[in-house]
């Protein structure tokens, strides 16, 4: 069964919690741009950085303050761009008391690089967060195919976190949801193929397909429905700073059981697939 994080407005979490939550600990996150932006928030939560009030409505602020701008963050893990092969070991981060936060480049939903660091017996994650597969809806060569590309790869994608679950017990397994564009009104085709891909992603993970039930106990950040009709908050058209801090303090908040609770999201079924056939509709009700 999946578990659903409670995304919240950001809330700091007690620095000492957070620190002493992940000490001696490695956190794994893999993805895009984006998720290479939540583990430089991560990095700065255990610096003990947090949002200045006065900057929550005003992303360029948000930018200008961070520790890391997004060029920083390309100098230190490289550049998210279409096509470029996944590379799991990107850069680490280290921070707190001996907390290792690692980034890997993990743009395609099933990465066999990726697959070969979890076959790694000296890779140890205590906590594990990937989400992929928007670059395939937005790369203009892969997107003709991208539905194809989802259905040979969601499986593959499952059976390793199924693997790595057996074999990792004491890792908490998180996957990240896909992220609407903005702004919506020009991106409304893409967002109705993101939002089909992120849906089609969940319903792979938490469901029986043929002979393989759901992935146990995986943590899903489904922040679609958050991040919807929040354009202002954006950087540019893909990028969320100040999103960014409420999807990392939720997700910190869940991992280190910080007044938060893991459940259905309204409107889902057990397992997380909405009762509505049309996730896109289910968004739009519910943003």
């Amino acid at each position: 069964m999946c578990h659903f994080v409670q995304l919240q407005p950001y809330r700091p979490v007690p620095y000492s919690q957070l620190v002493n939550c992940l000490e001696n600990k490695r956190v794994f996150i893999g993805g895009n741009s984006v998720s290479r932006h939540w583990a430089f928030v991560l990095f700065e939560m255990l610096q003990n950085v947090s949002v200045p009030h006065s900057f929550m409505g005003n992303s360029d602020a948000m930018v200008r303050a961070s520790m890391f701008d997004h060029s920083a963050q390309q100098s230190k893990c490289g550049k998210g761009v279409f096509g470029r092969p996944d590379d799991p070991a990107a850069c680490s981060l280290s921070a707190g008391l001996n907390t290792t936060i690692n980034f890997g480049w993990v743009q395609r939903v099933h990465s066999p690089d990726l697959e070969l660091l979890f076959n790694d017996s000296s890779f140890q994650p205590d906590i594990v967060l990937i989400g992929a597969g928007s670059d395939d809806v937005w790369d203009k060569e892969r997107r003709p195919k991208w539905r194809q590309t989802h259905q040979h790869e969601a499986p593959l994608l499952k059976l390793m976190l199924q693997r790595v679950g057996a074999e990792r017990p004491h890792a908490r397994i998180y996957w990240r949801g896909l992220t609407p564009n903005c702004p919506s009104d020009q991106w409304s085709l893409t967002n109705e193929l993101l939002a089909e891909a992120s849906s089609g992603l969940l319903s792979t993970l938490c469901h029986n397909h043929g002979k393989r039930g759901p992935v146990e106990h995986l943590h899903i950040v489904d922040n679609w429905a958050w991040a919807y009709d929040k354009c202002s908050r954006y950087d540019d058209n893909f990028h969320h700073s100040l999103l960014a801090w409420d999807f990392v303090s939720s997700f910190m908040r869940d991992a280190c059981g910080v007044n938060a609770q893991t459940r259905g999201a309204p409107g889902y079924r057990q397992g997380g697939v909405p009762t509505n056939t049309s996730k896109w509709h289910w968004l739009r009700e519910h943003a």
